[in-house]
């Protein structure tokens, strides 16, 4: 019997080296052991006017059951190379062969401690689903993303336990082709850290960096202010 197939959309510039592709990977490999056969495609890759390119990726889509987007914010938005691969599949249309609806996640994560502020770009998300009529599965939206850093995901451990904990069971509902329930989304959207844990953190590590080249004593330093 055919594995059905899991897509995992990388929509990070950063690639391989984002936290995009890192909360991607550990959610892929979650659908590997639910039995799922799984792609990954990093967008920063598609190139729509190169054909062998379009046809790739519309390929891809058209034999999955399941697509995953994860991806930064940019700007209150997604960044260009996945706004563009989504124009593209719109306009291409791509339903699965079989007819039946793939369904979509939007995973999206920021810097930003508040998770909140991703919003507006699961509502393009969403939107692009009703667009070329995938089935909504739900949207992750993380905040503190810095916070994830070099950390293990499968640790489970510290600030990540809770996001972890919340992808392990995402991962059982995606299999099932089911949306995310909300206690899974509010595990999921919680903050990884207190704001002011998160800030502290921040501020302490932007200090390092200034050390490294011996300004850490001039950050407040405004040299262009007008004295007059």
């Amino acid at each position: 019997m055919n594995k059905k197939q899991c897509l995992l959309l990388v929509g990070s510039p950063r690639g391989l080296k984002s936290n995009s592709y890192k909360i991607g990977s550990y959610l892929s490999n979650k659908m590997l052991d639910n039995g799922f056969m799984v792609k990954e495609y990093l967008l920063r890759d598609f190139n729509s006017s190169n054909n062998k390119s379009l046809v790739s990726l519309m390929e891809l889509i058209r034999e999955s059951e399941i697509i995953v987007l994860t991806s930064p914010l940019y700007v209150d938005s997604l960044p260009s190379i996945v706004i563009e691969a989504m124009e593209v599949i719109a306009e291409k249309c791509c339903t699965k062969k079989t007819g039946n609806k793939q369904g979509f996640l939007a995973v999206i994560n920021s810097g930003f401690p508040e998770p909140v502020q991703n919003d507006t770009a699961l509502k393009i998300c969403l939107n692009f689903t009703r667009k070329v009529d995938f089935k909504w599965l739900g949207g992750l939206k993380i905040g503190g993303g810095p916070a994830i850093g070099k950390q293990v995901l499968e640790d489970k451990q510290g600030l990540l336990k809770n996001m972890v904990i919340g992808l392990d069971m995402a991962a059982g509902r995606l299999a099932k082709g089911e949306s995310l329930p909300e206690d899974v989304l509010s595990l999921l959207n919680k903050p990884l850290a207190p704001k002011w844990l998160y800030l502290t953190i921040l501020n302490f590590g932007w200090w390092f960096q200034a050390r490294k080249y011996n300004v850490h004593k001039k950050l407040y330093a405004m040299p262009y202010q007008d004295t007059e």
